[in-house]
């Protein structure tokens, strides 16, 4: 299972026009296509010292569902971890299953299922509830709401190449203990279809994440 820091979480998901397809009858490009043996390689940006590596090593079943076991590794010039999480579709969207470690407004570990982005055909304007959970911890009530929304087509250009129409997705974070908000984030990645993410950025800071290179069928 996947066990990442706050910021970290959307940014390793993986990474023509946008590429919706289908309209001359052939089957469009998954958002993030999910194959054994796919893989994608991000780095931080302006600091490119810091990158990650995320690679579908095994197919798997989740819940009776068929999955995929996803590896991912992430690099510091300090550290490096190694971990894992479930990818699988279901009723259209692709979801992630994970550990995920937060530190505010409690430190805590939860597992979760979290609905990351319609399989197929996006379009300006889908919106979608990613994650909607509650933990109890006595005597708190963590609640965590993540609420996306494509909210634009841009072009991006990082080292893997110039991806046009990539779909810009925003995901809005809101925790609250015991019913009360006590902080709020947003994490915007852009997506191609099939490739995966390009660019990912959280709207607190001006750094990124990009993809440089990367193998999918």
């Amino acid at each position: 299972m996947k066990r990442l820091a706050l910021c970290g979480l959307i940014a390793i998901l993986f990474a023509g026009c946008g590429g919706d397809g289908g309209e001359d009858g052939t089957t469009p490009p998954k958002s993030i296509p999910l194959a054994v043996g796919n893989w994608w390689f991000h780095r931080d940006t302006p600091d490119t010292t810091s990158y990650d590596t995320s690679v579908i090593v095994s197919d798997t079943t989740y819940n009776g569902k068929a999955g995929f076991l996803v590896e991912t590794r992430a690099y510091t010039p300090d550290t490096q971890y190694v971990d894992s999480f479930v990818a699988y579709y279901d009723g259209g969207f692709e979801w992630m299953s994970y550990e995920i470690q937060i530190d505010t407004p409690i430190p805590m570990l939860i597992t979760a299922d979290f609905k990351a982005i319609k399989e197929e055909n996006l379009a300006v304007g889908d919106t979608w509830t990613a994650m909607d959970r509650d933990t109890a911890i006595p005597p708190w009530d963590i609640g965590v709401l993540v609420l996306a929304e494509i909210t634009a087509q841009e072009d991006r250009s990082v080292p893997a190449g110039d991806f046009a129409g990539c779909y810009k997705v925003a995901y809005r974070w809101t925790w609250t203990v015991n019913g009360s908000p006590v902080s709020n984030t947003t994490m915007f990645n852009w997506v191609y279809p099939g490739v995966g993410v390009v660019y990912s950025q959280d709207s607190a800071s001006t750094d990124g994440n990009e993809l440089v290179d990367y193998e999918v069928q």
